[in-house]
């Protein structure tokens, strides 16, 4: 298991725990994509969020954001 925290504009949303590869940027971004819905926000806003990976010891990983088209 893993901690995410999830940030809008760089403030801090809310935190979660899942099971995913931190290395596998599809894994993060279909995590990203359902923590925004789940903050009520649309598809366009995805590029205002971004989430820190951290490891059960709550080491950050890394940060990942998803990248303009």
């Amino acid at each position: 298991m893993l901690s995410f925290e999830l940030r809008y504009l760089g403030e801090l949303v809310r935190t979660f725990t899942a099971e995913a590869d931190p290395g596998s940027a599809d894994h993060l971004k279909r995590l990203l994509t359902a923590a925004v819905r789940r903050d009520g926000r649309g598809d366009a806003e995805i590029l205002d969020y971004e989430l820190d990976v951290r490891d059960s010891a709550g080491e950050l990983i890394t940060t990942f954001a998803k990248m303009a088209a």
